[in-house]
């Protein structure tokens, strides 16, 4: 077996565009994200560490391509940077929807490109900070387009 990619930095969620396009979120749980403190954020702290999960989140999205289709990708690029703790991505028609720690922001996809250089626009307001949730937040569409459905744990 071979992999399809290797060398992502914290990859955490994938979703795969209609032309094969793969999207990786590289993330991690934001720095002033509630459960670090007391004796359970210390314990949290040395479990994380040595799970190799105590590094600052990337916050980006990657973007990899098979251009001949041998199975491996061979096109790597930061497809949107300057996110917030991203994890979930949904296509809808030509709207990427990308789900960080504390909200949803909305960005203008065209088909084949390699980089969303425009500022994403805040769809909604997710539930982050101090309120003991989890900061990864998935996002999936209903078949039709018309719903976006989000997962927001609390522990």
């Amino acid at each position: 077996m071979t992999a399809f990619a290797t060398g992502l930095d914290h990859p955490r969620w994938i979703a795969t565009l209609p032309n094969g396009d793969v999207l990786v979120a590289e993330s991690n749980a934001p720095s002033q994200h509630d459960e670090t403190s007391g004796i359970k954020g210390f314990v949290m702290k040395k479990v994380m560490k040595r799970a190799g999960a105590a590094v600052p989140s990337p916050d980006r999205i990657i973007l990899l391509r098979n251009t001949n289709g041998d199975g491996i990708a061979d096109t790597r690029t930061v497809f949107i940077d300057k996110l917030h703790s991203p994890f979930g991505m949904a296509l809808i028609g030509d709207d990427l929807y990308v789900a960080n720690t504390d909200s949803i922001v909305r960005f203008k996809h065209q088909p084949g490109e390699t980089q969303i250089m425009t500022p994403g626009e805040k769809f909604i307001d997710l539930p982050g900070g101090p309120i003991n949730h989890q900061w990864t937040k998935n996002i999936i569409a209903s078949q039709n387009g018309k719903k976006l459905y989000v997962t927001v744990s609390f522990m």
